[in-house]
């Protein structure tokens, strides 16, 4: 490791012995779950429409394109 990619590593491993960001992941897994999440990958896009599991690159495009326009989320 370089020595920024050092830096971060320990400034990660002192946060993480600490509980530094407990409080983040549980948030994040009481929104995964509220909003039905049961597996990975799952991404959410401009927290209005959402594709689970391996998608080819088009879905991505699709819900991109749809995160940010105005049509409704299916």
């Amino acid at each position: 490791l370089n020595r920024r990619q050092s830096q971060i590593a320990n400034s990660f491993k002192i946060s993480f012995a600490d509980g530094g960001g407990d409080a983040a992941v549980t948030d994040d897994l009481r929104f995964a779950g509220a909003i039905g999440v049961t597996g990975v990958p799952f991404v959410l896009a401009n927290k209005r429409v959402a594709i689970s599991g391996a998608q080819p690159e088009e879905a991505f495009r699709e819900l991109l394109a749809i995160a940010n326009s105005d049509l409704p989320a299916a």
